[in-house]
């Protein structure tokens, strides 16, 4: 579960600092699915855009 939060940062990460290069807003956050099935995790992933893209630049 840990290695998927820290693909799911990156991945996240990514993404938005695309969208930045390409001019365009980030989205705002989803919400979590009001049903799931019995085999299914759900979990926020809290990603610091500005953060990322820092340590990215180093």
């Amino acid at each position: 579960m840990a290695n998927a939060i820290l693909m799911a940062r990156d991945f996240i990460g990514l993404s938005a600092m695309d969208l930045r290069e390409d001019g365009k807003a980030l989205p705002h956050p989803g919400s979590l699915p009001n049903k799931t099935q019995d085999d299914q995790t759900v979990m926020l992933v809290e990603v610091n855009v500005d953060d990322y893209q820092r340590r990215q630049d180093k």
